[in-house]
């Protein structure tokens, strides 16, 4: 329905504009009123008592008075079918009531053809004396013509206007019959209106049809769906009881303004029960536990679907509250499906992601080869764990994440065990190599005690280098390396304590008897000096005691070489080297060979 209040039409310009559309056809042309020369055709404003069209308001009709030259014989129908054309082609006819009037020679004949081309129908009450000028001469006697859509009975009828100088009545006779037919169709049209619904006393339908009207509203806490059906059998109701009801009923007014409300209603319970019914299909598909992203999407675009219905209830509706509230519920559940398709699209993201991560870490894992392969495939195997993580209960691939991710996370570990156990080979293997350094250090200063010590260490240290580690291939060499320098480390440490031990005893024997020799210490000799003041002494004592026939002091004397050739040949033995006596002057007295 247009809203006339919001319209604003120049009734002086739709005139004119009717004016041109009759000069159009052939045989309203005939018959027009042409004012002064013409002059409204020319572009020149005539007065408004003489323009040969009127339209103007009142009392809500639109009076359309056309002003003829002549009397148009029966070809009135033709002149009021012309005029209804051009009031529908442009539109007014579904805004406003119409009464059409012909007037010839100051007579007005109510020809009315009372038009509502949409669904609103028309009054049919005729114009007061209280009407503009143009309505000034209309006669008391005017007869309504019929209403909208009896063509049959004008054409059969003749002319329905009233004219001072009729020139069609030739006798007395013609006026007899006239009045007779006339006089038989009004009582038979009068018998008929009288006899129709809601024409006379109290109208049983209109309290009928406004029962059903009040019933057809419902509580903003009651559901669309349990009442759809109901609603419209009421719609079916109020139409079916409104429809027997004739324009001339005294309740037509009221009639109308129900039809309106009728014609409000309608698109907005059939818009109220399209936006439930694409609720219901959104509630059905979120009722199973786990939706894909297809699903999802329908979800949210019949969510999106039954939000745009509602909104597009007139602001008038009757049901607007109801349509607010249901509004801000759809509005909640669209959000919380379209935190659910996103939760279910980055669960879908996230899976896949972690499939083909798991995919490429079993592959990495088939054959590391060193300590950052192995840091690699851990990062691989967190990047899978994390994906999995993130991903929402309720979505469809929810229950594959609960059985893969244990697995997932076992595969990690041992991972990271591996690459610990790698990290910690890789300290040993480089704490092994400085321990080897300082034993070199050592062994340069001499110091064999501390070399064999870090010998001994970097040893110890390299093996607890697990076998199936990746530096295996560089600790076997160094096994091998570092083993034979702790023997030669331990060997030199041998040798240097023996040698310090031959030191120690050779100071021993020669600090006797006021320094009795000197001794030297080479690789391959020992040499031991007598000095001259032992030699001296040994022999004075020898000489003493045989001069004297000291026997005793002889056999002391002996006892002492004797001993002394003991201790030669035992550090000989000991240091495992030959040792050479000399006398004080310089010649070799004995060589004591090393016994094994």
């Amino acid at each position: 329905m247009v809203d006339t209040a919001t319209r604003s039409i120049d009734f002086k310009d739709l005139a004119k504009r009717l004016y041109r559309h009759l000069l159009s056809d052939a045989i309203a042309q005939r018959h027009l009123a042409i004012v002064k020369g013409d002059r409204s055709i020319q572009g020149k404003e005539a007065s408004p008592q003489t323009e040969p069209v009127n339209c103007f308001l009142e009392e809500g009709v639109l009076m359309v008075i056309i002003h003829l030259a002549e009397t148009p014989a029966l070809e009135t129908t033709a002149i009021f079918s012309c005029t209804r054309d051009f009031l529908e082609k442009v539109g007014i006819a579904v805004d406003y009531p119409i009464k059409i009037y012909l007037v010839v020679d100051e007579a007005l004949t109510n020809s009315s053809h009372n038009e509502n081309t949409v669904s609103q129908p028309l009054t049919a009450s005729f114009p007061q004396r209280t009407l503009s000028q143009s309505l000034a001469t209309i006669a008391s006697d005017s007869e309504p013509n019929p209403p909208l859509g009896w063509a049959d009975f004008v054409q059969n009828q003749g002319q329905y206007f009233l004219n001072q100088r009729p020139a069609f009545l030739v006798n007395n006779l013609n006026w007899i019959l006239l009045g007779l037919g006339l006089g038989g169709s009004v009582l038979f049209v009068g018998i008929y209106a009288l006899s129709r619904p809601c024409v006379i006393g109290a109208c049983v339908q209109l309290r009928e049809a406004e029962q059903l009207m009040q019933a057809s509203l419902f509580s903003d806490n009651e559901d669309l769906a349990t009442h759809w059906l109901t609603i419209k059998q009421q719609f079916v109701e109020v139409q079916n009881k409104l429809e027997t009801i004739p324009f001339w009923s005294p309740y037509y007014r009221h009639i109308t303004q129900l039809q309106k409300d009728y014609q409000v209603r309608i698109p907005s319970v059939e818009l109220l029960g399209q936006a439930t019914r694409q609720a219901q299909q959104a509630k059905l598909l979120e009722q199973n536990e786990a939706l894909s992203t297809t699903d999802w999407q329908q979800v949210k675009q019949a969510w999106e679907m039954a939000i745009a219905l509602l909104g597009q209830l007139p602001s008038n509706s009757p049901y607007q509250a109801y349509a607010q509230k249901k509004r801000q519920v759809y509005r909640q559940n669209l959000l919380t499906a379209q935190q659910r398709l996103l939760e279910e699209q980055q669960a879908t993201r996230h899976f896949g992601q972690a499939t083909e991560s798991a995919v490429l870490a079993r592959i990495r894992s088939s054959a590391p080869k060193s300590l950052a392969d192995l840091s690699l495939i851990a990062t691989t195997w967190q990047e899978v764990i994390e994906n999995l993580q993130q991903i929402s209960p309720g979505t469809t691939v929810y229950e594959k994440v609960l059985k893969q991710l244990p697995v997932y996370r076992l595969e990690y570990k041992r991972v990271v065990m591996r690459r610990q156990q790698e990290e910690k080979a890789f300290l040993n293997y480089q704490q092994a190599l400085a321990l080897a350094k300082f034993a070199e250090k050592s062994e340069l200063e001499q110091q064999w005690s501390i070399a064999v010590n870090h010998w001994q260490k970097a040893l110890l240290t390299l093996k607890q280098i697990p076998p199936q580690s990746f530096l295996m291939e560089k600790v076997r060499p160094l096994l091998a390396t570092y083993n034979l320098s702790l023997q030669q480390a331990q060997n030199r440490l041998k040798a240097t304590l023996r040698s310090q031990n031959i030191k120690r005893d050779l100071e021993t024997l020669c600090s006797q008897w006021n320094r009795a020799c000197d001794y030297s210490i080479s690789p391959q000799v020992i040499k031991v000096r007598l000095t001259s003041g032992y030699v001296q002494q040994i022999w004075n004592s020898a000489l003493q005691a045989k001069s004297q026939g000291n026997v005793p002091g002889q056999a002391g004397v002996l006892n002492h070489l004797s001993q002394l050739e003991q201790t030669f040949q035992a550090i000989s033995n000991q240091a495992g080297l030959p040792l050479e006596v000399y006398h004080a002057k310089g010649n070799r007295l004995t060589r004591y060979q090393p016994i094994r």
